[in-house]
Order: C-alpha cells, then structure tokens, then sequence
C-alpha cells in the first residue's frame, strides 16, 4: 500500500465515523498483499489479501451451501443459520482474526 492509497482509506475511515457514531472502525483494503511502504505508516490498518478473500468467499459459500442444502422451513432455517455461524470463521466476532492481515512495511 502506497502513501496516497493509505490517506484515501483514513478519510474513508474518519466520515465513516462521522456517520455511524459508536460503531468500530476497522481499517481494510483488499490488496494482493499485506506489505506497505514506509511513508504510508499504514500499522493500524489491515489487509484482506487475495488469498484470504478467496478463503473467505469459500466459508461463505460452505454456509450458503448447508443451509440451501438442508431445505428446512423459515422457522427452522434461522435456527439453522445461527447455529452454523456460531461455529463459522464468517461469523462477524471473528472476520478480523481470521481474514485480516495487518499492513507491514517492505
């Protein structure tokens, strides 16, 4: 991540914050790896590379797949869904750990 890339994404991050008051902010730029140069001083962001976009695209698609799979009726489907996020990587609680990779300098 360069420099100019890196000041793009703080003031995305800062009207994010302007407008959604009270919500975390987390820093991502979905870039083919996780290296910045040292004038971007990019160490508070994070990374989601290519590889671990497509590692999160297939537990995704695993999810969607089980539930479409197990045909189950509305009721039961939510029920269904939440129990599968609980033990997912794609559950929210655990997007950062799994698929974040803090920015680093070359």
């Amino acid at each position: 991540m360069k420099k100019e890339e890196h000041g793009q994404l703080l003031v995305a991050k800062a009207w994010f914050a302007k407008h959604y008051n009270g919500y975390e902010v987390v820093c991502v730029s979905v870039h083919p790896q996780a290296k910045a140069t040292k004038a971007a001083i990019a160490d508070a962001s994070h990374a989601l590379t290519y590889q671990r976009l497509a590692s999160l695209v297939s537990d995704a698609r695993a999810l969607l797949t089980a539930l479409c799979d197990s045909q189950l009726p509305a009721d039961d489907l939510v029920r269904e869904c939440a129990t599968l996020l609980s033990k997912s990587a794609i559950q929210a609680e655990r997007l950062a750990d799994k698929y974040l990779q803090p920015f680093s300098d070359r």
